[in-house]
């Protein structure tokens, strides 16, 4: 039973300092992705997967934020079924009224390694999933992105954590990392020898990248502990951490995920993220497609239609 995973912990504790002035108002992973913010997308995907307990790692600032978000409100709710759109609410209040959504507090933002550190003691030793609040995904047919990882943990057998890998380009593999790999074990599923986060194109050793989703063997603490903080703010990265387990013992896998993957801390593919959902939509899609096509044409004609005017004319 102890390579079951029933716990997941999302990481929401930083500033959201690249989306600001925004996330000064909001956090940033309570921005609307269309109908739902970023956090919903998050505990679906959870759901989806037969994870039931998650643990949301954030700050005293945005604490209440999540909070509020994840309880019912009797005069919304009211004033919704009275208005007959109370059905919009249900997805929310699925996950409301069948997850048990705890919170943690980072007091430091000390990295990715001493958010996890705050998990440990809700954690209980358990394996569990780990999601980065700037990454989401796509279903791949019907399947999220941590359903994939949890079940080739499960079905592994060897307790041995799993790094959720996606291939980038060559332009774009500097503002992630670059893993290297070693022995073949299936498909999409790769021991895994070392981490280079954020390579110069001479470091690159291949574009595969872990990007935001992880399951994570309950001994995690010990090595996070051992890890060497690095930076002005002593920040203790998991990449580090990943890379003192490969050597000390070997116990990892990373796998090459199938899903579409969106960095929701850069501003450009936010803002695609939001336009691909919202041309999906059942509700406006359709219309929303074709202004963007009639808005593509008159660009075609005026490439400067949309650029700023001078405030003196």
């Amino acid at each position: 039973m102890k390579n079951i995973v029933n716990k997941a912990v999302i990481l929401c504790g930083g500033y959201g300092t690249r989306s600001m002035p925004a996330s000064k108002a909001t956090p940033k992973e309570l921005f609307p992705v269309g109908d739902k913010p970023a956090i919903q997308f998050h505990l679906e995907e959870c759901y989806k997967s037969g994870i039931r307990e998650v643990l949301i790692v954030t700050n005293e600032y945005k604490r209440p934020y999540f909070e509020n978000f994840l309880s019912h409100n009797e005069a919304i709710e009211s004033s919704m079924e009275r208005g007959g759109s109370l059905y919009r609410l249900d997805g929310l209040n699925e996950l409301i009224d069948n997850m048990k959504i705890n919170y943690a507090i980072q007091p430091v933002m000390n990295g990715t390694g001493g958010a996890v550190l705050c998990a440990i003691d809700w954690l209980n030793g358990e394996p569990f999933a780990l999601i980065f609040g700037d990454d989401m995904y796509e279903d791949y047919k019907g399947r999220p992105a941590i359903s994939l990882l949890k079940s080739q943990f499960e079905s592994n057998n060897d307790g041995k954590s799993i790094i959720g890998c996606k291939e980038v380009s060559l332009n774009d593999i500097s503002r992630y990392c670059s893993i290297k790999t070693t022995e073949k074990i299936n498909s999409r599923c790769f021991k895994f020898d070392k981490i280079i986060e954020k390579p110069t194109p001479e470091q690159v050793v291949s574009n595969l990248s872990g990007l935001g989703r992880y399951i994570v063997q309950g001994d995690i603490e010990d090595y996070i502990l051992r890890t060497p903080a690095r930076g002005k703010n002593s920040e203790i990265g998991l990449t580090d951490t990943f890379n003192l387990i490969a050597e000390e013992s070997g116990e990892i896998y990373c796998f090459n995920m199938p899903q579409t993957h969106r960095d929701l801390g850069n501003k450009l593919t936010f803002n695609k993220t939001i336009i691909e959902n919202g041309l999906r939509n059942p509700e406006y899609g359709k219309e929303l497609t074709e202004y963007i096509i009639e808005l593509g044409e008159e660009l075609k004609k005026n490439p400067n239609l949309l650029k700023k005017h001078d405030e003196n004319q």
